[in-house]
């Protein structure tokens, strides 16, 4: 029975909660469920009651809010078929009525797993019986009617009727709600004549009408769907709930335990009918939750024995009255104007409630300019709530009140072909509401408020009846990540709850309260050695430990079991209850509590024979004797701190006293010295000053006579520059006649010297001239020697590195895919060559190898038919981009370490692939191969590279060719055994060879000048050398751009060695 009560909460989760600002699962109804319990403790059934639920969000949400979690569930969890059975789609911004947040988009639910959600829900669903498929016919259907939209007929005439933009979407919405005539329903409203009560005519509707009319009958239906799912739940849980022996669905009377899940209070940027009865439900709600923690407390006080502190509990009953007492509260004003029908309105009744209602006025009249400026006394009117002041926004307040429909549109639901709209809407209803309509003025009606008003009055009657326990749940922070609490939100949240007020209410009494058991706990394992502390009850012994701790009589209480503190008192005694962190901190903490302890005691001691002495003389007197109290022993503390201060003060008095004499003396002494260093300082200046008078004289004879000598030298000095300027006017003379002379003879000079520098001008510029010629021939041969030779050795690579490629080898090759005995990528064995063509690498069967080796003796190609070579049996070099030596593949490595590979190899040791294997690799595929010899393998991974190195930059058939030819010369030359010129060294062979080089290009006639002559035209007959060959060889753009392709100079083919054998000087040169 329990698995069926718990199996409600999907439900109401689906269809009652939704995202919000603060809650991404929000409920936005409230629910009070009752669960009955049966004699042996177990769960004999349950009730559920709901309060307003919040159906205006079905057509707008709040920003950054979302609608109900059904209709997101169902786009996210219904099967495909069933999907396109509804005509749905998938993504919710297809829809209206989920995509409808003013002012921003909706609301966050990625914390929501609508597929799982949407499971549980049908599961429970399938439970209570509550037909899912109908169910979500009627959810697909208000989808699908949120999506109609309305257009004018004549758009220059706005009040000349509508009709719908999109009839197919009208279409499937009446096919789903089985409805006929919906767009008719939609567009038209029947109105009754003002002279008689039965005539009726047609008025069309508005765009703005036609909408309102579409979202009323939306928020209908979703709403007498809920009420039908609760009223089915409450009918299953009944039915499944029966005792045996009892009638079906009557419930037995008993222990039961309500819980009352109610929303809390809501302050948002515009606050409609549903926040003010929400606000209203907590208003009543935390006036319930005072009482019932002042009740408590009371009750709590009494048991204990402790005398009752006064407490002013916060009382918000003014508020309530504003909200709902007549005539002038809200919700009765609002009663009011619905009851008015067509003549009432909104700003109607903003108005009454701003002049009418008391606080409403008051909070006008309060305003400031700003305030008015901003504050619309026509639409909007603000409350003074116990959490704080909130303004709500009057709009659509009478149509939400009224929850009505028009009269096409309840005709339209009653006549559904659909059994469950049927039960949503009964025929009997609308026959009522077609007789109040002809007959009453609608006084009779039942608004939505007045409705809520008498549903929360049967709730708060009941739960005063009950024992109730409260339960308040706080966010910790938006993104509810755990460790990072939020103050302002815990805030904000303790403040909108009530709990400001609670506590403020318990901390004006006495809010700890401390077991006298944990005292005794905490302080008995060190205090028990003490015999006047063991032998204490403990109620004494508590006591004992507040008076040591100096614990003010007026700030505790001593109860039956507990003991009552003040809050923020006894701040060392509630730190020692709480324990120690550490084992230092506990052996601090219990030799403090000793110490306090000893000193309690002798006080005590000293209170107890005063105490004594007085009852003597009271005696004496005839009076009774005194009992030392706490009191007593508090006051003789305080006597005996008196004073101890009163000493301390007196010696600190002492103290100032003489640091104010010795103060004063020292402000003596230092008058004294100031005055004496005075009068010195005036006698030093006395002396200082005649002293000064007779320098200064003295420093003025001195200067008279350094003047007079200074004049006498200056007459001295003018006289010999005279002296001097006449003789240097003598000599400027002189050396003018000299100057002139001199250019005479110079000008006579040159006229002679111009011939011979023409002469000499002309002969050193045809030997510079011809020194230039000869030196760019010089280098010229250089640079045509040196490339000459680095192609001859590119040239001897590339034709021993194609030779040991066609030649070809016997090797394992490892296939891709494949399985043999089980496992993949097993070994083959293969012949590998090179083909004629040097383009593509080949491979066959090793018993082909002699057929094909007599085939190409005979001058057969097998590998090649037309420039076709056949599928799976050779790799194109041009494709080759990486070669690897070693077990660097997938293959490989999975290879070296499987055991059937191993066996295959059992004469080696784990890890020889490593050792002779490498991997050519391409785009296309992975060649894996396995050689015979590490030798074997490096010889073939190196003349590969130097084919894809050097391969693209000359015809390497033709080198072969060429070199055969050169070979079989020489064979030639040294069967006639022509003696050679060169020497034995290195040096002298390249001097020899570069000698006949220069005879041959002096001739015009070798045959390496034509070979050059064929290579030069092949790579330079385009702007860049390599497009040629690149493109014969498909070399990638990558390639061209990085190969060291050779240019041949065109000095072979245009011009000739010049004379003069500059290979003769260069070669004795480098002798």
């Amino acid at each position: 029975m329990a698995k069926v009560v718990l199996s409600s909460t999907p439900v109401f989760e689906a269809f009652g909660n939704a995202t919000t600002v603060m809650n991404p699962n929000s409920s936005r109804f409230g629910k009070f469920m009752r669960v009955l319990f049966d004699s042996t403790g177990a769960v004999a059934g349950a009730s559920i009651s709901t309060y307003l639920l919040e159906k205006s969000r079905l057509a707008v949400q709040q920003p950054g809010e979302a609608n109900f979690h059904i209709f997101y569930q169902i786009l996210k969890g219904l099967d495909q078929g069933s999907i396109d059975t509804l005509r749905l789609q998938r993504e919710p911004s297809s829809y209206h009525y989920l995509s409808r947040a003013t002012g921003s988009a909706a609301g966050n639910r990625d914390g929501l797993d609508d597929v799982a959600d949407f499971e549980a829900t049908v599961s429970a669903m399938k439970l209570l019986e509550l037909q899912p498929e109908a169910v979500f016919r009627i959810i697909a259907g208000i989808l699908h009617l949120g999506n109609v939209s309305f257009t004018l007929i004549d758009p220059e005439d706005a009040e000349g009727g509508t009709v719908a933009t999109d009839p197919a979407q009208v279409a499937i919405a009446e096919e789903l709600l089985g409805m006929t005539r919906l767009s008719d329903a939609l567009t038209i409203r029947r109105v009754q004549a003002g002279g008689g009560r039965t005539s009726m005519y047609d008025v069309p509707q508005t765009r703005e009408g036609a909408g309102r009319a579409r979202d009323a009958l939306t928020k209908k239906l979703y709403d007498r769907l809920f009420t039908w799912l609760v009223a089915t739940i409450n009918e299953r849980v009944a039915k499944r709930g029966t005792p045996r022996g009892t009638a079906e669905g009557t419930m037995v009377s008993g222990k039961w335990i309500g819980l009352l899940d109610i929303f809390g209070f809501e302050i948002f940027a515009s606050n409609s009918l549903e926040q003010l009865l929400i606000n209203l439900a907590n208003e009543k709600l935390q006036r319930f939750f005072l009482d019932s923690v002042f009740r408590y407390e009371q009750a709590h006080y009494e048991a204990e024995q402790i005398e009752w502190v006064p407490v002013e509990v916060p009382d918000n009953g003014p508020i309530v009255a504003a909200i709902e007492d007549s005539p002038n509260g809200v919700l009765a004003l609002l009663d009011e104007q619905c009851w008015l029908g067509e003549r009432g309105s909104d700003i109607t009744l903003c108005n009454l409630i701003n002049q009418r209602n008391t606080i409403c006025a008051a909070t006008v009249a309060a305003m400031d300019q700003k305030a008015r400026a901003r504050f619309d006394p026509h639409v909007n009117f603000t409350l003074t709530h116990f959490v704080a002041p909130v303004t709500y926004t009057t709009t659509e307040f009478i149509e939400k009140n009224r929850d009505s429909v028009f009269e096409e549109l309840s005709k339209a639901l009653a006549g559904s072909t659909s059994p469950l709209v049927k039960v949503l809407f009964p025929s009997e209803e609308l026959a009522d509401e077609e007789t109040r309509a002809r007959t009453g003025s609608g006084k009779s009606y039942g608004s939505v408020a007045s409705k809520f008003g008498v549903s929360l009055t049967e709730l708060l009657k009941e739960l005063a009846s009950t024992d109730p326990g409260f339960i308040r749940t706080i966010k910790p922070n938006a993104s509810l990540s755990p460790g990072a609490p939020d103050e302002r939100l815990i805030l904000e949240q303790l403040r909108t709850c009530g709990m400001l007020q609670a506590v403020k209410m318990i901390r004006s009494m006495y809010p700890t309260r401390i077991p006298y058991a944990d005292i005794m706990s905490r302080y008995g394992k060190c205090l028990f050695s003490y015999s006047f502390m063991a032998a204490k009850s403990p109620k004494a012994f508590t006591a004992a430990v507040c008076e040591a701790f100096d614990v003010d009589p007026n700030e505790y209480r001593l109860g039956n079991t507990k003991l009552f503190i003040k809050g923020g008192c006894a701040v060392a005694l509630n730190k020692l209850l709480r324990g120690a962190s550490s084992h230092a901190e506990q052996l601090l903490d219990e030799a403090l509590l000793r110490l306090k302890v000893l000193l309690w005691r002798k006080e005590r001691k000293i209170v107890e024979g005063l105490m004594r002495w007085a009852s003597r003389a009271r005696a004496r007197l005839g009076k009774p004797p005194i009992d030392p109290t706490t009191t007593h022993v508090h006051a003789y503390r305080v006597l005996r701190r008196e004073y101890v201060d009163r000493l301390w003060k007196n010696r600190a008095a002492a103290r100032l006293q003489a640091k104010l004499k010795a103060r004063r003396q020292r402000e003596r002494y230092e008058l004294e010295r100031h005055t004496t260093r005075t009068l010195q300082r005036a006698a030093r200046g006395l002396n200082a000053r005649n002293e000064l008078s007779r320098l200064r004289a003295e420093a003025a004879e001195r200067e008279r006579i350094r003047l007079e000598e200074e004049a006498e030298r200056e007459r001295i000095w003018l006289e010999e520059e005279a002296a001097r300027e006449r003789r240097r006017q003598e000599m400027e003379e002189l050396m003018a006649k000299e100057a002139a002379e001199a250019d005479r003879l110079w000008e006579e000079e040159k006229r002679r010297n111009a011939a011979a520098i023409k002469l000499q001008t002309a002969m050193r510029r045809t030997m510079a001239q011809l020194y230039l010629k000869l030196a760019l021939a010089a280098v010229r041969v250089c640079q045509s020697t040196w490339r000459m030779l680095h192609i001859q050795i590119i040239r001897r690579r590339l034709v021993n590195a194609a030779l040991v490629l066609q030649k070809g080898a016997v090797m394992l090759k490892y296939k891709q895919k494949g399985v043999v005995l089980g496992l993949n990528h097993e070994p083959h064995r293969r012949f590998v060559w090179l083909s004629k063509d040097m383009r593509n690498l080949c491979w066959s069967k090793p018993e082909e190898q002699e057929f094909r080796e007599n085939a190409r003796a005979m001058g057969h190609d097998m590998m090649s038919d037309g420039n076709r070579v056949i599928p799976n049996k050779t790799l194109g070099l041009s494709t080759v981009s990486a070669i690897s030596t070693g077990a660097k593949t997938e293959v490989l490595i999975k290879m070296d370490k499987d055991s059937f590979t191993r066996s295959l190899f059992a004469q080696k040791k784990p890890g020889c692939i490593d050792d002779n294997a490498f991997s050519i690799i391409s785009p296309q595929r992975r060649l894996d191969l396995y050689a015979e010899s590490r030798k074997e393998r490096d010889s073939w991974s190196n003349a590969l590279r130097v084919i894809l190195m050097h391969g693209h930059t000359v015809d390497t058939a033709y080198l072969i060719a060429y070199s055969r030819k050169q070979k079989h010369e020489r064979e030639m030359l040294a069967g006639l055994k022509i003696p050679s010129e060169a020497g034995n060294s290195e040096l002298e062979s390249t001097i020899h060879n570069l000698k006949i080089a220069e005879s041959e290009l002096a001739s015009d006639r070798s045959p390496a000048v034509d070979e050059f002559r064929k290579l030069s035209a092949r790579g330079m007959d385009s702007p860049h050398p390599t497009e040629n060959l690149a493109a014969r060889f498909a070399m990638p753009d990558s390639a061209r751009e990085s190969s060291a392709f050779v240019r041949f100079p065109s000095f072979f083919g245009k011009k000739k060695v010049p004379d003069g054998k500059p290979l003769d000087r260069i070669a004795q040169a480098a002798q």
